[in-house]
């Protein structure tokens, strides 16, 4: 489980059934906003300067490494939302 629940577009009733579930499953929803607080600071205003000043300094340089790290860094491989 990650840091939410994926509903098929369009489909109301999983929707539905879904919002119910998170209402009624206090541990659920306290899990899932624990994770989506500690992903969100992968976000920061600093984390976010930090690569623009690494973006900044690899074009100078001509090096174009700081993307790959900052993405694999940052994001998991088939993870979950």
């Amino acid at each position: 489980m990650g840091t939410g629940i994926l509903v098929r577009p369009g489909d109301i009733g999983q929707l539905a059934k879904t919002i119910l579930w998170l209402l009624k499953d206090d541990e659920l929803r306290s899990k899932l906003t624990k994770r989506a607080y500690e992903h969100i600071q992968l976000f920061s205003w600093d984390l976010t300067a930090k690569n623009f000043l690494k973006a900044l300094n690899s074009t100078i340089t001509g090096e174009a490494t700081w993307f790959r790290e900052s993405y694999e860094s940052t994001h998991e491989i088939g993870g979950v939302l």
